[in-house]
């Protein structure tokens, strides 16, 4: 690769660890886009083209999820190699939907339609994949902080609508940058090149293809920008401060988390056991409902997860009148399920002096602390 290939690697790199976080951000969305969309245009050619941005992509969303993904998994290697996986498929996707709009869509930007196209293409691709996934759009290149004057689109347009404008201001940001940068690397890759101007850069392999004189690709660029930008005007009366905590049109209901804190350094390191948690949860009575996390208790049968409820009942909710408190559990599933061996995953809701609500999850996330589990099936009662 030459300086200009590798200067749009590292910029691609860049741009996905600012972009790509655990929340991502749409100012930096536009700008990897704008990244993946004058790759084919001027940094490369052939099959180069599209596995620089997509190794670029990858490598940013790893650098910028592995702080968050170092403690989500039982140990560091799984969570890298999932990491990497993770990265490597989702990376994938943009780069296709480039691919489409470089080669079927032809990537001819004169018109509305055509400007559209790539942001139509965007938004229908995560959109469709939310809905097919059971992830939803965790996963997906969906921007949910720095939406700016476009906070409002989200409230009446959904995620759709936010993803077209963020894939929209990428297209016109590529076709202002598209023609003086093609200029400045190709005489940066030949020094006897003349920097003549063109009045755009095509992503076909032929920049000399002359453009159709009854044509007018600036006018409907400015249009269209000029749209993009009276998206904004309805923010300056939609209110950005927050509804007040305590209204007379609200009801306020006060939740809280617990997680001991067995790991201090005057303590002895250990797994929080039932009485930690009870110890911590009485810290934090001034909450409605408090939740316990994930497999916090573990049960060998039914008997012993009935008794240590009732326990949990005595010692934390007696007198406690509309105290919640919900249990993350795990627990040897029926033999009656299954043959071999296997767990299952449940959650508990308890108030007063019984369980009101108890559920045991179908589809457990791959290769987290519940992959040892083998689902057996979905019980659900409800006692409310």
């Amino acid at each position: 690769m030459d300086a200009p290939t590798i200067g749009a690697f590292l910029a691609t790199t860049v741009l996905a660890s600012v972009a790509l976080s655990p929340s991502p951000n749409a100012p930096g969305l536009v700008g990897l886009l704008v990244m993946l969309q004058l790759y084919p245009r001027i940094f490369s050619k052939g099959a180069n083209k599209f596995l620089s941005p997509w190794a670029g992509s990858m490598l940013g969303a790893i650098i910028s999820h592995t702080g968050a993904a170092s403690n989500a998994l039982q140990g560091s290697v799984v969570s890298t190699v999932v990491l990497a996986a993770i990265s490597a498929v989702v990376s994938a996707i943009p780069v296709a939907v480039v691919y489409f709009d470089t080669h079927f869509a032809k990537g001819r930007r004169y018109s509305w339609s055509q400007l559209a196209a790539f942001p139509a293409y965007w938004a229908s691709t995560w959109g469709v994949i939310s809905l097919l996934t059971p992830v939803g759009r965790l996963l997906t290149w969906s921007p949910v902080t720095a939406l700016g004057p476009y906070a409002w689109v989200s409230s009446f347009l959904g995620p759709w609508g936010v993803d077209f404008i963020v894939a929209a201001w990428s297209v016109v940001l590529t076709e202002v940058i598209a023609t003086p940068l093609s200029q400045l690397v190709l005489s940066m890759r030949d020094p006897d090149h003349p920097r003549n101007v063109e009045p755009i850069v095509p992503y076909t392999d032929n920049p000399g293809e002359p453009i159709a004189k009854d044509r007018s690709p600036l006018w409907h660029k400015s249009a269209f920008t000029l749209s993009l930008l009276a998206l904004t005007v309805p923010s300056l009366w939609t209110p950005t401060i927050p509804n007040p905590t305590y209204t007379v049109t609200t009801t306020p209901f006060t939740l809280g988390c617990v997680l001991p804190q067995t790991h201090l350094p005057h303590q002895t390191h250990h797994t929080p056991t039932l009485d930690d948690y009870i110890k911590e949860t009485r810290k934090v009575t001034s909450a409605k409902l408090v939740l316990w996390p994930e497999g916090a208790l573990k049960f060998n049968n039914e008997a012993h997860r009935n008794t240590t409820f009732e326990e949990i009942a005595t010692k934390l909710l007696k007198n406690q009148t509309g105290f919640h408190v919900g249990i993350g559990f795990e627990e040897d599933a029926p033999e009656s399920w299954n043959k071999r061996a296997s767990r299952r995953n449940g959650f508990a809701l308890l108030v007063d002096d019984k369980v009101v609500l108890q559920y045991y999850k179908r589809r457990l996330v791959p290769s987290t602390l519940t992959f040892r589990l083998t689902v057996t099936g979905l019980t659900f009662t409800s006692m409310l």
